[in-house]
């Protein structure tokens, strides 16, 4: 039971929560119930919530990592992502599957059970 009695780790520590074994192949959004993709757009506010002041929240941690991000400072948050070059594919699959780790426990925090669209 995490710290807000949902059944989910919550508090500042939610963002490395252990995940449920699996492998969660995601559904076609448009394909979902409403109440899932409802659930996908709370999952996606919480990564966005900052944990300790501007620029500590999980989604901009990872915005970072992929980098681009106009009109910050490109000195401060260089392009990491291999956009445009052979290189792409095995740089960003790995990115992607990070991001989905955080969705779901994002959707943990919530209460969810981190199968989040489990297709």
């Amino acid at each position: 039971m995490g710290l807000c009695g949902c059944g989910g780790p919550s508090g500042p520590d939610w963002s490395k929560a252990e995940l449920p074994p699996g492998v969660v192949v995601r559904k076609e959004i448009r394909s979902m119930p409403r109440e899932e993709q409802e659930r996908i757009a709370r999952a996606f506010l919480k990564m966005r919530e900052n944990i300790g002041g501007s620029g500590t929240s999980p989604y901009f941690k990872m915005a970072v990592i992929h980098g681009g991000m106009p009109p910050l400072s490109t000195k401060k948050y260089p392009e990491y992502c291999a956009h445009r070059r052979t290189c792409f594919a095995p740089w960003h699959r790995p990115y992607m599957l990070e991001f989905e780790r955080m969705l779901r426990r994002a959707d943990l925090a919530l209460g969810g059970d981190g199968n989040i669209g489990r297709g």
